[in-house]
């Protein structure tokens, strides 16, 4: 029988996580700094020199194999070989994008695999924004610029930040932020082209300048980086993204007016956490953007390494988190970037770049794998807790709309399975932009039972519950009851409601209610009554009923009038509804024998009268 699992999955270990944009073979060449690279193909970094020299600005792209297509600095565009292409050569006016921190974003043509727009941006005085369009079925096959396709300008007053997203309709979303208010602009790049911008008016940083853009891996959320110009505008902002309407929003402030300049930054595989340094800095902090309030996330900042020159971070292929630093050789690198605290890994000079190059400040943008002809691979470990005998559904790990969706089993057409065993599933996702891999490795743990005992108690009362599972652990979710951790025996304190949790070593757990309920007090009333006469008790809690515990007395159940009936003592019991009763003993007194002695009498005589009870007096009326 299946079963709804209120809180069945208890533990996804995300480590084995990849997002499409990060393990796609599109981001396995990297180009930056005084002529650095680094060639992923082989699947270990390997260290390259190549042609280009740029202090931020730079990207590359490859193909759908993990080879080298090209490069740029976003103001020269260089082939496969390190050439530059034969109309590759200044490709914009204006020649701040080698300065930018984001200066250049290479951005595939939805639809057309050979045709990939270069976005560029400006550090100086205009800020300019443009992009070129490069064709690689030209110059024989090594790509070149389209002739009058080059530095088509967009606009002006853009800070030098700049990043990419992957839309839900095949599409992308281009980002940039004004460095004169406090609005996003975002570009949807279709196969249709480039849309005007979806704006954004959202955040604090009216004055906005050097600094990064960056996105989550699962493209929801973004944190802005803020340096450089007055301190006051310094800082760290984090919001939301929506990857289908383009529109930013919810900005959380977590570090304003800050004493450094904010620079770079980047996300853990798994989304809940975020990496920042200042520009050219020696501190690198974690934040825990899993969170649910803007004041945990702030209080959660951790110092997890120490470096000199810091410059922008990138999350690699093997989902590392690597580090440029100002003119060094090496780069540094956050190994367990999921992990929490300095349990992340933090390691210093951890890559050694091609010999003669080095570091600067930035790293290449991110590429987003939307070529209809690539496959992508991500693999998910994942416990699932459900009772004996039920079942629990998976999911792909799959977002865009109009997708389509072939499981193992060969008929589920769905985003989702029903299992009930441990096992290795696969689901494979098309949704026009790529065909996607997914890999469920499952542990099912069925040996949490249901909860068995009493699920109402009275207050001050106790009962015990069981689980056919063992070695588990028994809380409660409510001061109204208390719990023996070992033991499950329940304790009413006060009246309400308490979820009682009983959860086995694994970290499967089930839930049971238990309802408190309270006592009525004592019965109030005359406590004596003698035989034969009545007396009336009340409650104050209605809707009870009356019980008398001896034939001293008897008491109507509804209406609470007790008649002595002989000399002796009964416990008067009233019960709510829920079970929960008081008491109140009551007295039955007899009545006295019947007078004896000379019922007639003369005027001035006498005559005695007398009682066998004794002990009372005598009245005349």
């Amino acid at each position: 029988m299946k079963k709804t699992l209120l809180l069945s999955i208890c533990l996804i270990l995300s480590s084995a996580v990849i997002y499409g944009q990060y393990n796609s073979n599109r981001v396995k060449y990297w180009a930056f700094g005084y002529h650095g690279g680094i060639n992923w193909l082989s699947g270990t970094p390997t260290a390259v020199s190549t042609s280009i020299s740029t202090l931020e600005g730079c990207s590359a792209v490859c193909d759908p194999s993990g080879s080298l297509i090209f490069y740029s600095d976003g103001t020269n565009v260089y082939d496969r070989t390190g050439t530059v292409m034969p109309h590759g050569t200044s490709i914009v006016s204006y020649s701040g994008a080698w300065d930018a921190a984001q200066g250049s974003q290479i951005v595939p043509v939805p639809g057309n695999p050979s045709q990939y727009y270069i976005f560029t941006g400006d550090v100086y005085s205009l800020g300019n924004m443009a992009h070129t369009l490069v064709d690689m079925t030209l110059n024989s096959g090594y790509g070149d610029v389209v002739t009058g396709y080059s530095g088509i300008t967009m606009g002006t007053a853009f800070a030098e930040k700049m990043t990419c997203v992957g839309g839900n309709n095949c599409d992308i979303w281009v980002i940039v932020h004004r460095r004169d208010s406090a609005v996003f602009w975002a570009y949807d790049v279709t196969s249709a082209g480039i849309s005007a911008p979806v704006i954004s008016s959202v955040g604090t940083f009216t004055y906005n300048y050097a600094g990064v853009i960056k996105v989550s891996p699962n493209r929801l959320k973004l944190a802005l980086q803020n340096g450089e110009g007055s301190s006051t505008y310094w800082g760290t902002e984090l919001y939301d993204f929506n990857p289908t309407t383009g529109v930013v929003s919810n900005c959380q402030v977590l570090n304003y007016g800050t004493s450094s300049e904010q620079y770079g930054a980047e996300f853990s595989p798994d989304n809940t956490k975020l990496y920042t340094s200042t520009l050219s800095g020696t501190s690198v902090y974690q934040y825990d953007v899993s969170l649910t309030t803007t004041s945990a996330i702030v209080a959660s900042k951790t110092l997890v390494g120490t470096t000199s020159g810091a410059g922008d971070f990138k999350l690699g292929p093997d989902n590392k988190i690597y580090i440029t630093k100002n003119g060094s050789s090496t780069l540094d690198c956050i190994t367990n970037p999921d992990n929490s605290g300095t349990s992340c890994g933090y390691s210093s000079g951890a890559f050694t770049l091609y010999s003669g190059t080095h570091g600067e400040l930035g790293l290449p943008n991110i590429v987003f794998n939307i070529n209809p002809t690539d496959t992508s691979y991500i693999a998910h470990d994942t416990v699932m807790c459900t009772f004996p005998g039920g079942s629990a559904t998976i999911f792909a790990h799959d977002s865009l709309t109009g997708s389509t969706y072939l499981w193992n089993d060969g008929v589920t057409t769905t985003s989702g399975m029903s299992i009930s065993l441990s096992g290795t599933y696969w689901v494979k996702i098309y949704n026009g932009c790529g065909l996607t891999i997914d890999t469920i490795h499952v542990s099912f743990y069925p040996s949490v039972g249901l909860i068995t005992g009493t699920g109402y108690l009275c207050m001050g009362a106790a009962t015990t519950l069981s689980d056919t599972s063992s070695g588990g652990i028994w809380s409660s979710s409510s001061s109204s009851a208390t719990v023996g951790s070992a033991t499950g025996t329940v304790t009413g304190v006060s009246t309400g409601l308490a979820n009682i949790t009983y959860t086995v070593p694994a970290g499967c757990y089930v839930t049971t209610l238990v309802t408190i309920n309270p006592i009525p007090p004592p019965p109030a009333g005359t406590p004596a009554v003698c035989a034969g006469v009545t007396t009336a008790l009340s409650d104050s809690i209605s809707g009870g009923t009356w019980f008398s515990g001896s034939s001293a007395a008897i008491i109507g159940s509804i209406t609470g009038i007790v008649t002595g009936v002989s000399g002796g003592t009964s416990i008067i019991t009233y019960t709510l509804p829920t079970g929960c009763k008081s008491t109140l003993t009551v007295t039955v007194k007899p009545l006295p024998a019947a007078i004896t002695g000379t019922l007639n009498v003369c005027s001035g005589y006498t005559t005695l009268l007398s009682d066998a009870t004794g002990g009372g007096g005598m009245e005349h009326r």
